[in-house]
């Protein structure tokens, strides 16, 4: 009876509250640029404006449905680079690097300002028949070391329930610099905790005030 009855109504009114009220815990990290390696197999190539083959990169990935190319514009209007790598001439993956200058985090809508030196990695993709085998942080550090040599610091981001992601910044010598939680309600308010002070320069949206009314089209 509770397979066939009750547990598909609990499964709905999970998916219900978990739409209605979306709380998490995002985690920032920094840590020096991660050495290249060099290995022949790796091509990383970088992207500065968009173009079809661009577009059909980030369609791989899928999480942005059809926002992906209004997105897109926006990243390289706010001077973010795409990287695409490759193993071996096969399409792997994809990920944004911000160099210097403010990172506005969607998530919470705080931005940060970034000193000069320092980089932020946002949006890894990586395609599942490459995924578990450690090359992610080797391509990233081939690219810092390729295309933004003045780079010495790693920014990044994940949320604390991800523990393969958290794991993973751990394993690559980022270490965990602050935290920020955030609840959003409807999709139309949201609830942010103080930033940190003790890691950089914040703005924002509707800086500084906590409880905003955001929208859907946020």
């Amino acid at each position: 009876m509770y397979q066939r009855y009750l547990k598909p109504v609990l499964s709905s009114c999970k998916r219900w509250l978990t739409s209605l009220l979306n709380f998490k815990q995002h985690v920032l990290f920094a840590g020096p640029c991660l050495a290249a390696v060099e290995d022949d197999k790796y091509t990383v190539v970088e992207h500065r404006d968009l173009s079809e083959t661009v577009l059909e990169d980030l369609r791989r990935d899928g999480r942005q449905g059809r926002k992906v190319d209004f997105i897109a514009s926006s990243r390289f209007g706010h001077g973010q680079r795409l990287y695409t790598f490759y193993v071996r001439d096969e399409f792997a993956g994809t990920f944004w690097l911000h160099p210097e200058g403010k990172r506005f985090i969607d998530e919470f809508g705080y931005a940060l300002e970034l000193p000069a030196g320092c980089t932020f990695l946002r949006d890894i993709f990586v395609m599942p028949k490459y995924r578990g085998k450690q090359l992610f942080w080797a391509v990233v550090g081939i690219a810092i070391a390729e295309y933004l040599p003045d780079v010495k610091v790693l920014w990044s981001d994940t949320t604390k329930d991800n523990k393969s992601s958290m794991r993973a910044h751990t394993n690559a010598g980022l270490a965990r610099v602050a935290s920020v939680r955030v609840l959003k309600i409807a999709n139309t308010l949201m609830y942010r905790a103080k930033p940190p002070e003790n890691i950089g320069q914040w703005s924002g949206f509707k800086y500084p005030r906590r409880i905003v009314i955001t929208g859907r089209a946020y």
